[in-house]
């Protein structure tokens, strides 16, 4: 309840009861909306099934509201948070298209120095617990003593999202299926090349800048999600698809 956005999974009511399962245990009841649509993962495989892609001005206006669901984590508060689990399967799609970010167990009070090296380790293996290996920011690989992290971590993941729009699938989803380690592959990174002639579907220039500026290794030159939010409005506006739309949902 700390954060007001359409972009984020509402909780409409909670309550407890005794198990029926487990004697002298307590069941706890959530109810949330049910979006029929799925999540932008399975989207994002159904597409690939069928031999399409998304259009660019549909993955403008789903990465936009993305993003604007993420600023509420980001400036919402006057204590920034950042999400740390951002990824495919936590955008939920209420009648397919419109996105509401889910899973919060990862949030956290975005900006946290290390200033020891117990410090440095605690954090990585937060992060190794709560934030999916190839939606991981490098700085979140590596901690280093005397470093800061903050919401921009959220940034890279809002690249690799960008990244899967274009290419149904994110830049490091095939490491390990490579042979390869997410560790290694992220934090070593200094660019992430964008293939645009493998990309299922058209991918303009203005696309690949977005995801660009999102995945860049270096997080003090990573752009804040309301620079992102900036240039994809622009994406949008020339495509005609105005601010967004506000997600639906079937309470049940």
């Amino acid at each position: 309840q700390m954060f007001k956005s359409p972009y984020l999974l509402r909780l409409y009511d909670h309550g407890q009861a005794p198990s029926k399962v487990l004697p002298g245990a307590t069941e706890v009841y959530l109810l949330m909306p049910l979006f029929s649509g799925g999540s932008l993962q399975d989207k994002f495989e159904r597409t690939a099934t069928s031999g399409s892609s998304i259009p660019e001005a549909e993955a403008a206006k789903l990465f936009l509201a993305i993003c604007q669901g993420v600023k509420e984590f980001h400036t919402g508060t006057s204590v920034a948070w950042a999400h740390r689990d951002l990824k495919p399967a936590n955008v939920l799609l209420a009648g397919g298209s419109d996105p509401v970010l889910m899973d919060f167990g990862s949030a956290a009070p975005a900006k946290v120095t290390a200033k020891t090296r117990a410090e440095a380790v605690a954090l990585q293996d937060i992060a190794s617990q709560y934030c999916t290996a190839p939606y991981r920011a490098p700085e979140l690989w590596n901690v280093e003593t005397g470093s800061t992290v903050d919401e921009r971590v959220d940034v890279w993941s809002l690249g690799c999202i960008a990244y899967g729009l274009a290419f149904l699938e994110g830049p490091f989803d095939r490491v390990e299926m490579q042979g390869g380690s997410f560790g290694m592959a992220i934090s070593s990174a200094t660019s992430v090349p964008v293939p645009v002639e493998k990309a299922p579907g058209k991918v303009s220039p203005a696309w690949v800048e977005v995801i660009d500026m999102c995945l860049n290794p270096d997080p003090a030159a990573r752009p804040s999600v309301t620079d992102v939010i900036a240039r994809v409005q622009a994406i949008v506006d020339v495509a005609g698809g105005g601010r967004g739309g506000r997600a639906n949902a079937e309470v049940v």
